[in-house]
């Protein structure tokens, strides 16, 4: 029972690096779907889930929530300044974003500052 179906690799380089994450998320999910299938099927399994076997999946939903949450940052990392340059609304809403950062005036910003303007 398989958890993920993954798309084919994308073409552009810069969404490799997130396709990369997921497609280990999703192999690292589907082992413990895999577990905990082989772990039922072995005990002949009837009727509900035992604490071990709950955990199993429990692992694999952290893990496919954890892919997905590196995937998207990965995402954010790899394409922001891509988006930026080519989406006027974009790039609006961003300086929008990096001003409401600018008025606070804790040690944050200006490594957010700093980051931002490299």
């Amino acid at each position: 029972m398989a958890l993920c179906e993954l798309p084919e690799p994308p073409e552009r380089s810069e969404l490799l690096g997130a396709f990369y994450i997921l497609s280990r998320a999703c192999e690292a999910a589907d082992s413990f779907v895999s577990a905990y299938a082989t772990v039922r099927r072995t005990r002949n399994a009837k009727g509900p889930a035992t604490d071990h076997e709950q955990d199993l999946m429990r692992a694999a939903l952290v893990f496919a929530a954890a892919g997905l949450d590196s995937c998207v940052k990965q995402l954010v990392r790899d394409t922001l300044r891509i988006v930026i340059a080519q989406e006027e609304g974009a790039r609006r809403q961003f300086t929008r974003y990096v001003q409401s950062k600018l008025r606070r005036t804790d040690g944050q910003d200006l490594r957010f500052l700093a980051e931002a303007i490299a």
